[in-house]
């Protein structure tokens, strides 16, 4: 049967670990647009925008950039490649960028706040290991933004794992896990209310790496349909359009209302914004797959 948002496409190898995949510029022009959302969240650290306000854009956007993640490292996994290798230009494409800002935020955000400094805080930052820590001192210790990076290096850490058996999964079976990923996203906060403190709620359904792996493991399955020959039959401007509308509904209108429809709204943004995220990287993706022009790259 035939759905109305994907529908399968021949492929010519029979394992799609084999594919010589193409590259796909459009992704760089969403992630500019989600980079620009996180930076506008955290000028107002510094200089409050009164229009967005009440709208926590570097929230969305870091759902956004999990997903993207699982998507761009799975799409461009080749089969002779190995652990060794990937921790390896992992390892050098972000650590010493982290430390160097790491360097430039301790004064930034200690001193100019007059914040005594945490060194075993400062440590963990440095090691990535920050996000497994349930204390806001710690996980936001050092440079408070790299808390992110914490997450993925865990997803890095699991990748080379889950990867190779992922990319074996029939089309049916990625479907069927992306619907028990999206699931987990959202029965966990929903499990979890009011059994735990405010503080160790926030970490859990949203510091923790091991609850945000879910939206990285959403981007692997998304990767690997595209690769087995799935196409997307999603246009890309209805869903950034629909991605949108839905962001400055949940930070702007249901911020307002009572906390039961909070609870209710909020709990359903959990699985909901990744899943959006999810069509609009895959809308993108099959643009550029199918040599369309695209405003997010530039004319080839």
């Amino acid at each position: 049967m035939e759905s109305r948002l994907v529908e399968p496409r021949q492929v010519a190898v029979a394992d799609p670990g084999t594919l010589r995949l193409p590259q796909l510029s459009s992704l760089t022009g969403l992630r500019f647009l989600a980079a620009y959302m996180v930076l506008l969240q955290h000028i107002q650290n510094f200089a409050v925008i009164p229009v967005l306000a009440s709208y926590t854009l570097g929230a969305a956007g870091v759902s956004f950039f999990f997903v993207l993640s699982g998507f761009v490292l799975t799409w461009s996994f080749f089969p002779g490649d190995n652990a060794r290798r990937f921790y390896w230009r992992r390892f050098a494409r972000i650590w010493p960028l982290h430390v160097t800002a790491t360097l430039i935020a301790i004064p930034v955000f200690y001193y100019g706040r007059h914040l005594g400094l945490d060194w075993s805080a400062i440590a963990l930052s440095l090691l990535l290991l920050q996000a497994w820590s349930a204390a806001p001192s710690t996980y936001f210790g050092g440079n408070p933004t790299s808390w992110t990076l914490s997450c993925e290096a865990f997803f890095y850490a699991v990748h080379p794992f889950v990867v190779r058996p992922i990319l074996r999964w029939r089309p049916a079976v990625l479907s069927g896990a992306a619907a028990v990923v999206l699931i987990c996203l959202y029965a966990t906060p929903q499990v979890l209310h009011g059994h735990l403190s405010t503080p160790h709620f926030v970490w859990i359904t949203y510091i923790s790496p091991p609850y945000r792996v879910g939206e990285f493991v959403l981007g692997v399955l998304l990767a690997a349909g595209l690769r087995h020959g799935v196409r997307v039959r999603i246009p890309l401007l209805p869903a950034l359009a629909v991605t949108l509308g839905w962001i400055v509904f949940i930070f702007g209108y249901a911020n307002r209302t009572n906390q039961s429809v909070q609870d209710l709204v909020f709990g359903l943004h959990r699985a909901l914004l990744p899943l959006l995220f999810a069509f609009v990287i895959a809308a993108a993706a099959q643009r550029d797959l199918d040599g369309r022009r695209s405003w997010l790259r530039r004319p080839t």
